[in-house]
């Protein structure tokens, strides 16, 4: 599990007071390409990471008996369980379903967006293919912020 600040300017004065998103991704790269693309477009968030379902309920977990993030991000192609598992989970937690869930995957089925909508995703989001697109990506989630 990664815990990282990702602020326009580098501060971490205001760590505290910034909106926390936990992206749970194992692909490192897409991880690190949506933190750039947040820093370029000079979003100012906490970031926490979690490659796999158990760091992910562990992080879990952890915030909600501290704080809940204003925006979870979730890929549904992981090891160990599947995305829609977690999905779950956050949908029937108390302190978590409330949360804004996005969907973020490389799939394009039909019947994957169907079932992530039915399972409580705010929205579903194919990766996207280029920085741009990323960048694209961070204009939007600003929006949950």
């Amino acid at each position: 599990m990664h815990i990282t600040e990702t602020t326009p300017f580098g501060s971490r004065a205001l760590a505290d007071t910034l909106p926390l998103i936990l992206m749970i991704d194992d692909a490192e790269s897409d991880i690190e390409l949506l933190q750039e693309a947040l820093r370029s477009c000079q979003i100012a968030v906490r970031f926490i990471a979690a490659a796999n379902a158990i760091q992910a309920f562990s992080a879990l977990r952890l915030l909600s008996a501290t704080i809940s993030p204003a925006l979870i991000i979730l890929d549904l192609g992981l090891p160990v369980q599947r995305g829609e598992v977690i999905l779950s989970e956050i949908a029937v937690n108390p302190s978590l379903k409330d949360v804004p869930t996005l969907v973020l995957t490389g799939s394009e089925r039909e019947t994957d967006r169907i079932q992530a909508l039915a399972r409580g995703a705010r929205e579903y989001v194919i990766k996207p293919s280029t920085f741009e697109g990323y960048q694209q990506l961070a204009l939007h989630i600003k929006r949950y912020l």
